[in-house]
């Protein structure tokens, strides 16, 4: 770099620290005194160190159809002291090519996610005795075909276009926030140094538990199998929970979801909540893809998604009634989500019910609009699941309770491709 004197060395550095934005000190620091100029930091600010490199967990070579062999129960009696079952055969060799590929042993057994993909029967009930806890599955003549499955929240997000990422360590992912600007300049002027920010987004493994409890005698005799409950209830049980977060994460001990992630437009329906009306439905809605477009954030995978209660106020609103002819805010055909504003709507439950706004407390709803393909969600060790058995919690009552443990964590990969709608009430 060319000699400069102190006060252009300190504009220099100025220039610098803007464009490093959040980036890491150390490199923005290191630029500065290795003399860079703000044009050779900003191309160097995409290949700096990461956390780790992103990396992703290489598949096991097992064909699709073997996991179906692949047995839950047997990796839970084998945890179980005294059961004289140890883990052997093909979930052993799992195992421990899962503990060889994530240079790490698990603390029960390493449950790969091709497993858990396995079809499953659906349900909950898994004490052999009572049979509203589980009796029904060990009887006489029971139907296992027939298995009546529990009732659960629906799961939005990935079906909406998010986007699963399968992560082997912790990782930082750059982007730019800000773009550089031009000017005008005459013939003997010299240019103006214009320059954009850089971020990052980071991905850190946050840790998720889901356990249930079974009784020993369920273990070793149950139709539909014990591997098919405990398989889809953990399948059903650790996604929903990410769903959620992906909407109202509290980025305390758990991820930060939409609602909380700065740049995210947040409009208030009322100051105190307030309900859908004809006066205000559609232009409700309206003003969240106009804030959206704002920020040339309105491409790809557009929707709206809320909860059972929104959408029957909305299908209720007619606009048309003015002019006798009906227009729903909220358009549903047989067999479809639905239409609002033009743009593919999407019911869950999993949109809180019980928020508060002003002194509406705990009775407000949201609706959320954006690019759901800007959500990423990160699973840690492939997605793989560590499954621990406690067989002493409650040996009293011959109940052994699994534990399954998950790590992921979610990010926006641009805030301002989501509006949400706050303070709704259900009348």
């Amino acid at each position: 770099m060319q000699q400069t004197n102190a006060a252009e060395i300190q504009r220099i550095a100025a220039d610098i620290r803007r464009l490093g934005g959040n980036l890491p000190e150390e490199h923005v620091n290191n630029a500065i005194l290795s003399g860079l100029s703000p044009s050779e930091f900003r191309a160097a600010a995409l290949t700096f160190n990461r956390v780790q490199p992103i990396t992703t967990p290489e598949p096991l070579d097992i064909h699709p159809s073997a996991w179906r062999k692949f047995s839950l129960r047997k990796c839970i009696t084998a945890q179980l002291p005294g059961a004289n079952v140890a883990l052997d055969g093909f979930e052993a060799e799992v195992n421990q090519e899962m503990a060889r590929k994530l240079n790490k042993r698990a603390e029960g057994v390493w449950i790969p996610r091709e497993a858990l993909a396995v079809q499953a029967v659906q349900g909950r009930n898994f004490v052999a005795g009572t049979g509203t806890l589980g009796g029904m599955l060990v009887q006489t003549d029971n139907l296992g075909d027939g298995f009546i499955e529990l009732l659960r929240n629906r799961a939005a997000v990935t079906m909406l276009g998010a986007r699963v990422i399968n992560l082997s360590n912790p990782t930082t992912i750059p982007r730019q926030s800000g773009a550089g600007t031009v000017n005008w300049v005459g013939e003997t002027v010299a240019a103006t140094l214009s320059i954009g920010n850089f971020t990052q987004i980071t991905l850190v493994p946050n840790g998720l538990s889901a356990f249930q409890q079974y009784s020993k005698q369920l273990l070793f005799e149950s139709d539909p199998s014990v591997d098919d409950l405990v398989r889809d209830d953990i399948i059903q049980s650790i996604a929903l929970e990410i769903d959620r977060v992906v909407l109202h994460g509290t980025g305390s001990g758990q991820p930060t979801g939409i609602t909380g992630t700065t740049g995210v437009t947040t409009i208030a329906l009322g100051a105190n909540g307030a309900a859908f009306s004809v006066a205000n439905g559609r232009a409700s809605v309206v003003s969240l893809e106009t804030a959206i477009a704002a920020s040339n954030a309105d491409v790809n995978n557009m929707a709206y998604l809320t909860n059972s209660r929104m959408r029957a106020r909305l299908k209720m609103i007619d606009e048309g009634q003015a002019t006798n002819v009906a227009r729903w805010v909220w358009q549903q055909e047989p067999g479809t989500g639905g239409l609002v504003n033009g743009y593919r709507a999407e019911v869950s439950n999993q949109v809180s019910n019980i928020q508060t706004q002003g002194t509406a407390t705990t009775i407000c709803s949201s609706v959320f609009f954006g690019n759901w393909n800007d959500v990423l969600i990160a699973q840690f060790n492939g997605g793989a699941t560590d499954l621990v058995v406690d067989p002493y919690t409650l040996a009293q009552n011959a109940v052994v309770r699994v534990i399954a443990r998950n790590w992921c964590d979610v990010a926006l990969r641009h805030s301002q491709s989501f509006a949400v709608l706050l303070g709704v009430l259900d009348s």
